[in-house]
This record gives C-alpha cells, structure tokens and sequence, in this order.
C-alpha cells in the first residue's frame, strides 16, 4: 500500500487520527484525554436520565384519552352506566330499616254555649198602690243554661221615671245561693247582699262565674220610704234589670 504521511493536531484532519502506513485496519481510536471526556460525558447523561422523575402519563391513562374512548363507543358506555346504577339500585332497596307509626285521628273543635235561663219571663216586681212604709219582694232564677263557664253580671236599662220617684224607693238585690239539683235555696237566712240603694242607682253589678248549668235565685224588695213626700202620691215609674254573662 501507499504510505500516506502522518497528520499532525490542527493540520488538514482531526486530531489524534492515526493512519499507520502497512496495516490492515484504520486505527480511530481517540487520545487519552478526548476518551476521559467521552466516559464523563456519558457518565453525566446517564445522573441525568436516572434523576428524570416517572411521569404519570407513561403507566396510566390520560383522562382525555379514557373520555375519548368512552365517546368512540357510547352503547358501551350506556351499558356500562346502566349495569352501575341497577347495582346501586339492587343495593339502596336492599337496606332494612325498623320503623314504627302512631296517629290520632279525628280530631275535632266545637265552639262551646254561653246562655241565660230567666225564670221570670215578665217582671220580678210589679207594685201597686204603694204608701210609705210598704215593702214588696220578688224571687228570680238565674241560670247558666249553656256548656262552658261564664261571668255574670246584674245593671239596669230603660227607666220611665217622670215624676223621679225611682229616687224615692229603697232596693235591696240578694243572692240567695246555689241550687242543690232541684232544691232552691232559702232567701230567709245566708243570702249575699248584691245591692242595697236607691232604685235609680243600681249600677252594673258582678255575680261571679256561674259554671255550666249552674243556677241561682235572688231575692228582690223594694220599699217605699216613711219619709216619702206627699207630692208623690198617684207617680208611676219602670226600670228593666239586665242580666249579662260573658266568657
């Protein structure tokens, strides 16, 4: 073969080729120095690959990829969910669960009765012919006649009284007491004086509270004074007693 001259660094090739005249192969192999380079070099891209962390990506599926494939193939998908919601189903309707229920039916409001049972459907008194000194009474049943206690009360309303001889006479109202079932009581002994004045001045005058189907009598005398004028001779004069209740 043709010898071919010696290259030296920087001089027509690269540096630390050796072409040796007479042998078979070409030596390429690089000075000590470029092959230290060559193993650090390798050595560093070797750290840098091992300190690469694991992406995700490379062992699970991306969830664009997971939803494509779900859209590619929605009677797949359709089954799928139909399979998953007929098992919760089957599960939600296979709990058991310890009840137990109470009622009170029918219940019903009716409003209660407050009424007043008068015994005397026309006057308590009716005096006639009256001088001084003359005393006249009369008896009257006051009864609560409805369902529910009520708050009774005794006043006076329309008075006719032209010549004022209401003024004149006395008048005294008493409760006598309670009924005993069908006994009245006696106005003789243990009444409650509820008024005790002048006939134009009764005011509006409490009873107290009569329970349902409570009755009580009372007593009424009017007395025409001794000391009465002469110039009331022959004067007529009415006065309406009111008996009221509420509750």
């Amino acid at each position: 073969m043709v010898g071919v001259p010696r290259q030296e660094n920087g001089k027509n090739g690269p540096r630390g080729l050796k072409i040796h005249p007479g042998a078979a192969e070409t030596d390429l192999e690089p000075p000590a120095a470029s092959r230290s380079q060559d193993r650090r070099g390798s050595s560093q891209q070797g750290e840098a690959q091992a300190t690469v962390p694991h992406s995700p990506l490379s062992s699970e599926a991306s969830p664009v990829s997971r939803l494509s494939a779900l859209a590619a193939h929605p009677r797949r998908t359709i089954g799928a969910l139909a399979v998953v919601l007929a098992a919760v189903g089957i599960t939600v309707g296979s709990g058991a669960n310890f009840t137990a229920h109470s009622a009170n039916p029918a219940n019903t409001f009716t409003a209660g009765t407050l009424a007043i049972g008068n015994s005397a459907s026309s006057a308590i008194l009716s005096a006639t012919n009256l001088k001084p000194g003359d005393v006249n009474t009369g008896t009257v049943d006051i009864q609560n006649t409805g369902s529910i206690p009520g708050t009774f009360t005794l006043s006076t309303s329309n008075a006719v009284d032209t010549a004022s001889l209401l003024g004149q006479l006395d008048l005294k109202v008493e409760d006598c007491g309670l009924y005993s079932g069908t006994t009245a009581p006696s106005c003789a002994t243990g009444t409650s004086v509820v008024y005790n004045g002048k006939a134009n001045a009764i005011p509006s005058t409490a009873l107290g509270s009569f329970a349902a189907n409570a009755k009580h009598r009372y007593q009424f005398t009017v007395t025409m004074p001794t000391t009465i004028a002469n110039t009331f001779q022959g004067t007529t004069a009415s006065v309406e007693f009111d008996w009221d209740a509420t509750a």
